[in-house]
C-alpha cells in the first residue's frame, strides 16, 4: 500500500530539530573533512531543508547554492539565511565541485535519478558528500507497530527475522520501510544498506573513495532514556519508583552493549557516503 504523500511543513521542520541537534557532532566533521580534502569552489546543497548544514558550510567557508522542494524550507532559508548563502540559486549542470545531500535520499522514491542527477550536476574530478539512513532505525517503528495494534503480535517475530536476516531483497526491505516506518520517521520510503548503495553509486559512474556508517542516535534505543536522559527519568514525579529504577537498570545494560556494537560497526542508524565523478567524465 502506498503511504500518503507526506507534508514536507513548518511542523515537520519543527519535528526534526532533535535530529538536527544528534547528527551535527557526526556530520559537521564529514563536512569539515571534505571540504579539507576536496577544497570545492561551488557547493550545492542538494536538499538543503531548512539550512543548518549550507549555514554549516558557508561558516566553513564554502559558495553554497541550496535547493529544497519544500516551500516551508525555502522561505525559512530566506528569511534567515539569504546573506550568508545562494538560496535556491537554480542548480546548474556541471557546475558544481561538491554535492552535499544529508538526510534526503530515503525520501525520494526514484532515488536512482536522483544520484543520476547529482552526477550530471558536477564537474569532472567533482565529489558527492551524501549521508542517508540505514533500514536498521526501523526495527523500533515495528515494535511500535505492535502497540498500537497496527501489527499482529503473531506477525512480530517474521518481521523481525526479517529484519535481522537483512531482508530477502530491495523491494522487501522498502515494503518493510514504508508500512512501520513512513510517517513515524518523516517521510521515508527507502532504508539503505551500505554496500549496495556504493554499488547503486558506482552503476552510475562513480567512483567512492570512502564510504562508513556512524550512531546519531544509540544502536539500542530505549525511546525514554535517549529522549530525556537517564537522571531526567529518575527524577519523573509521574512515574513510579519501580519504573524509575527498571530505566535505570536497563541503561545499565544497554549501555555497555551499545558500546559493543559501535566497535563492531553493527546495527547502525545511519550511513555516509563520499562517490567521486571521474576526472574524464562528461
Amino acid at each position: 500500500m502506498a503511504p500518503e504523500q507526506f507534508d514536507y511543513n513548518q511542523e515537520y521542520f519543527d519535528r526534526i530539530q532533535d535530529w538536527n541537534r544528534v547528527s551535527f557532532p557526526w556530520i559537521a566533521p564529514l563536512i569539515a573533512e571534505a571540504l579539507k580534502v576536496y577544497r570545492p569552489g561551488a557547493v550545492l546543497d542538494y536538499g538543503c531543508g531548512a539550512g543548518v548544514y549550507a549555514r554549516e558550510l558557508a561558516r566553513q567557508g564554502a559558495a553554497v547554492d541550496g535547493c529544497d522542494i519544500s516551500d516551508t524550507a525555502l522561505e525559512k532559508c530566506r528569511t534567515l539565511y539569504r546573506e550568508t548563502w545562494s538560496v535556491l540559486a537554480p542548480p546548474r549542470q556541471a557546475a558544481y565541485d561538491l554535492i552535499f545531500s544529508t538526510e534526503v535520499l530515503e525520501h525520494i522514491d526514484d532515488y536512482r535519478a536522483a544520484l543520476r542527477s547529482m552526477y550530471g550536476l558536477l564537474r569532472p574530478g567533482g565529489v558527492v558528500l551524501l549521508t542517508t539512513t540505514t533500514y536498521a532505525i526501523s526495527i523500533y517503528s515495528v515494535f511500535q507497530a505492535v502497540r498500537e495494534k497496527k501489527l499482529p503480535l503473531s506477525r512480530l517475530g517474521r518481521e523481525v527475522w526479517a529484519f535481522l536476516r537483512g531482508f530477502s531483497n530491495e523491494k522487501r526491505r522498502d515494503q518493510f520501510v514504508v508500512q512501520y516506518c513512513f510517517q513515524r520517521t518523516g517521510g521515508h520510503l527507502h532504508g539503505f544498506l551500505r554496500p549496495a548503495l556504493a554499488e547503486e553509486f558506482a552503476a552510475v559512474g562513480f567512483e567512492i573513495p570512502q564510504a562508513g556508517v556512524f550512531y546519531a542516535y544509540e544502536a539500542i534505543q530505549l525511546p525514554s532514556l535517549h529522549t530525556i536522559g537517564t537522571w531526567a527519568c529518575l527524577g519523573r514525579q509521574e512515574w513510579s519508583w519501580g519504573r524509575r529504577i527498571g530505566q535505570f537498570m536497563l541503561h545499565l545494560i544497554l549501555k555497555p552493549l551499545n558500546g559493543l556494537l559501535k566497535q563492531l560497526g553493527w546495527a547502525a542508524n545511519n550511513l555516509y557516503i563520499v562517490a567521486r565523478k571521474p576526472q574524464g567524465a562528461t
